[in-house]
């Protein structure tokens, strides 16, 4: 048994508790009028759970601890980064080039990082942005930002 397995199966117990006791105080409210604590709730509930079985199969399992050296040998960096740059970049450029056109962008170098095969790119780029273009400005009427070229 692993303590750090341990340690972290605590605290997100901790975590899911103390939101489902606060989700409890804003009030949950029946399925057909949800109140403001009603998704709170159910994902703390989903944490808490999942977090238990996790818990049952650490206690569950006679296993040496890793030395923490272990864990990081061996970890490529670059696909990670690289994807959490393009996200920082995309809230940055979001207001000035507009919904389609950064989102565009985004799901291009996304796509890019994965698996994804190279002739798929652009086309999976392109129905992610149309897809959610129609779902969000049309179905839903939320405003997107339209940026500088009015689209």
């Amino acid at each position: 048994m692993d303590r750090r397995d341990i340690t972290g199966c605590v605290v997100w117990l901790s975590i899911s508790i103390s939101v489902l006791i606060a989700s409890l105080r804003l009030g949950i409210g029946p399925f057909n009028n949800p109140g403001p604590g009603f998704v709170p709730f159910w994902a703390a509930l989903f944490l808490a759970s999942f977090t238990c079985v996790l818990l049952v199969i650490c206690l569950s399992r006679n296993r040496e601890a890793t030395p923490p050296s272990a864990l990081w040998k061996d970890r490529h960096w670059v696909k990670p980064l690289l994807a959490v740059s393009a996200l920082i970049l995309y809230c940055l450029v979001l207001p000035k080039l507009g919904y389609l056109l950064a989102t565009f962008v985004l799901m291009l170098v996304l796509l890019s990082l994965g698996k994804t095969k190279p002739w798929l790119v652009v086309p999976g780029s392109l129905s992610t942005v149309l897809l959610t273009y129609v779902l969000f400005d049309y179905l839903l009427k939320m405003p997107l930002p339209r940026g500088v070229f009015g689209f």
